[in-house]
Formats: structure tokens, C-alpha cells, sequence
């Protein structure tokens, strides 16, 4: 059985009939150990009840770096060959991701600069640091960064399973490679470590029908949410379009948010190909994509507001990852604006102002501002959540609770609680 790590304790696993979930709060019973309700026999896991986890800091926004077995282990070598997705090392001994033949990205085996002894992508995997990839070491990493849960989006498998989805791969393929991807995630962290990651599934975007019985599928085994891609830099009919009521409806009956990511859709034509600003150096290019790529969260947030989405399916959560909170009062203000001027309501089309509608269904997350969270009663405090962005270069780690304290000085407890706690608990079903 895979090793639990001591933080597991604040998780009581009661067997019904017997008193194993008061050993366990008193420290005298493993988190891996199961009482048998006749015999008391410790056995594998019987009819579990869990117990409130008193969380203090939950990160909703962190990334999965890829161990290299994750698709080798799980995709079929007879019918992929060399084409599955694995490290290989290069003429000049650097090592890269390959998918199809292709090299998945440059600067580095893995996205790991915020946990990097010099801040340099690693350009071979034994260079690496465990805590990015070994389970065990990310959650030592964790506690002594004073964070107890991280949200999963995907280093190499790409926001929303971009790298998996490249249309010139054959359905089977793209399929095989994102089921991998979320049962890997469910199987080799999630599980062994209950109550310490949030997963996230990715989808086959190209089919609806296929995207829905994925996110059923993982809903079954523990995924809390659905991490989505903007369909039309693929060709897709648009999040707005009714095309996807499908998944919308077994996200809502599942409880599964909507979670897009920075970077998981282009921008008046720009992407990480097409820089608005011509450079020699990468640094500065990766700079000027990072700070563009909030705009294409925000125009997802005006098409879902605007979409009708959010009145059909009144209990869907909606969560733009990454994109900061400071824009959000303006965006509010002139989306009522022109509620207002187009009359739009309340008899109109829609029912509700466009703030109302956030205020009931949509999430934004932060790190490092400091201005959002001055106007985090204009944003609405239940709609705002913490993240640390581990372990990436723009993160939090090891200073995440310094950054709390500078973000969050002159908070109440109860600000506190609901943003760094309780509003993840709630959009995430924890």
C-alpha cells in the first residue's frame, strides 16, 4: 500500500461499528489502516466515512510535472510504438519531451524554474528536483511551504491537455493520451494521498459525446473538475454555443467546475508562436505572453456572463485560473453597463445582471497582487480563491505564506478563511 504522508492525520477515516476514527485523531491509528467491523482486523479500505479536514491554505491554481512513465506505462507499445509521449535525449545531450516524433517544448524537460536551485528549466530529468514529480517529496514541499492542498493543471500534457489534442493525431491516439494523463493523476497522487490534490480531468475536445463520458468517467473515480480549453483556436463551436449543453448539464449534475487556465486560448490572434513583441531574449517573450494571456480569460468570462450558460445551468461553478482579480470590478462595471444600455433585462434576455450572474457562479484566483485584494468586497469575497502557481517560475514557493500575510495584512479572519479555505472547498466539493 502506498505510503500516507503524516498531514493524512487530519483526515479521520471512520469504519462504520468501529472506534478506528478515534484512534486516528488521537494518533494512534495509521491513515492507511482500515479496522475490520467484526474482528478488528486492520484490512483494506470497508465503508469509509470522512471526516472534515481542517485545512488552513488551499492553493487552487499549481501544476502536475509529468513523471516519465506517465504515458510509456499506460499507453500500448504495440499499437503506438514511438509515438507515445517520453523523454528522449538529444545529439547535444539535452533532454526533451517527444510526442509523435515531435519535440513538446523547448526550454527544458520539465517547467519546474520556480523550484529550480539557479531559477534555468533543467535540460536533463536527473536534474530535476523529486518534489515536482515524486508524490512523497511534493508534499514535504507543501507542508514546509505552509500549504496544505495543490490544484493539478498539466505541465506537459498542457493546459486543458493541449499537447495530447493536436488535431494531426488520430482520435484513438489523442483519447488514449488524455485518459492516461487523468488516471495517472487519480491513481498515483490523489488516492495515496487523500485530501492533498485537487484533479483535474482533461477532455476530447473534439467530440462532445466523448467529453461528457470522460468527465463522467472521472467523476466516478474523484476528479473535482474539468480543466477546459477555449474550443475555438481548434475550430470548435464556441463555450457559448448550445453545442456543449451536454457537457454542461453532467458537469452541473456531477459538481464538477469549469476551470480555464491562462494560456489554454489565443488572444487577437496572439500565442506563444505569434509574440506581439519581436526579441532575442526568451525571457522577455515568455513575459509578454504571460502577462497577454489575461486577456483571453477575460474575454471567456464576458462570453460565459453574456452566453445564457450560467441561467440554464444555475449551479455550474466557472473559474478563470491565473488571470489575477484586479480587472474584475471594470469588467463588472461596464458588462452592467451594458446590460443597462442594451436593455437586456430584467425582461429582456437575460434575467439577472452580468454581476449577479458572477457573484452566484464564477471564481477568480490570486498570488502575488496586491491592488485586487483592496477591492475584494467590490469582487464579492465568496467568489475570490488563493493559489501558488507551484512550480512554476512566477509561484509563491518556498514564501508562500509571507506573500499571504503581504496580500492579506489588514483581513479579517473570516476574509481569510473563505479565500484561502472555503470558497475552494465549495467549488471544488471538498
Amino acid at each position: 500500500m502506498p505510503e500516507r504522508d503524516p498531514f493524512a492525520f487530519r483526515m479521520a477515516h471512520i469504519v462504520c461499528g468501529t472506534g478506528a476514527g478515534a484512534s486516528l485523531r488521537r494518533g494512534s491509528l495509521r491513515p492507511d489502516a482500515r479496522t475490520d467491523t467484526t474482528s478488528g482486523a486492520t484490512i483494506g479500505a470497508l465503508y469509509l466515512l470522512r471526516c472534515i479536514v481542517n485545512y488552513k491554505v488551499i492553493s487552487t491554481d499549481d501544476h502536475l510535472q509529468e513523471a516519465p512513465h506517465v504515458w510509456t506505462a499506460r499507453m500500448s507499445k504495440a499499437k503506438w510504438g514511438e509515438n507515445i509521449p517520453q523523454i528522449k535525449r538529444d545529439p547535444d545531450n539535452t533532454e526533451h519531451w517527444y510526442i509523435h516524433g515531435q519535440k513538446i517544448r523547448g526550454g527544458g524537460v520539465a517547467n519546474v524554474r520556480g523550484i529550480m536551485p539557479v531559477g534555468k528549466p533543467p535540460v536533463r530529468w536527473e536534474d530535476v528536483p523529486q518534489k515536482a514529480y515524486v508524490p512523497k517529496e511534493r508534499v514535504k514541499a507543501m507542508d514546509e511551504d505552509g500549504v496544505d492542498v495543490h490544484t493539478f493543471f498539466g505541465n506537459i500534457a498542457g493546459v486543458a491537455g493541449a499537447t495530447l489534442s493536436n488535431p494531426e493525431f488520430s482520435e484513438e491516439f489523442r483519447l488514449d493520451g488524455i485518459r492516461a494523463y487523468n488516471d495517472f493523476q487519480i491513481e498515483e497522487w490523489a488516492t495515496p494521498y487523500p485530501g492533498r490534490f485537487i484533479t483535474l480531468a482533461n477532455l476530447p475536445m473534439w467530440d462532445v459525446k466523448l467529453a461528457v463520458a470522460e468527465a463522467q468517467r472521472t467523476a466516478k473515480r474523484g476528479i473535482k473538475g474539468i480543466s477546459f480549453a477555449f474550443p475555438e483556436q481548434w475550430g470548435y463551436p464556441s463555450v457559448a454555443d448550445p453545442y456543449w449543453d451536454p457537457l454542461w448539464a453532467a458537469a452541473q449534475e456531477a459538481n464538477l467546475s469549469i476551470n480555464f487556465h491562462i494560456g489554454s486560448g489565443a488572444s487577437m490572434g496572439m500565442n506563444s508562436k505569434t509574440a506581439p513583441i519581436t526579441t532575442q531574449s526568451p525571457l522577455i517573450h515568455v513575459a509578454v505572453i504571460s502577462t497577454r494571456s489575461i486577456t483571453a480569460n477575460v474575454e471567456v468570462m464576458i462570453t460565459i456572463l453574456f452566453s445564457g450558460i450560467l441561467e440554464k445551468f444555475p449551479k455550474l461553478k466557472f473559474v478563470s485560473s491565473e488571470s489575477g482579480i484586479g480587472w474584475v470590478p471594470y469588467l463588472m462595471e461596464v458588462a452592467d453597463h451594458q446590460w443597462e444600455a442594451q436593455a437586456l433585462g430584467p425582461k429582456g434576455a437575460m434575467r439577472l445582471k452580468p454581476s449577479e450572474y458572477f457573484k452566484r457562479q464564477c471564481y477568480v484566483n490570486f498570488w502575488f497582487e496586491e491592488l485586487g485584494p483592496k477591492l475584494r468586497h467590490t469582487i464579492g469575497i465568496n467568489n475570490i480563491m488563493w493559489e501558488s502557481d507551484f512550480p512554476h517560475g512566477t509561484g509563491t514557493y518556498p514564501k508562500s505564506r509571507e506573500y499571504i500575510e503581504k496580500c492579506m495584512h489588514d483581513w479579517t479572519a473570516e476574509e481569510r478563511q473563505k479565500v484561502l479555505v472555503d470558497n475552494a472547498r465549495k467549488v471544488f466539493n471538498l
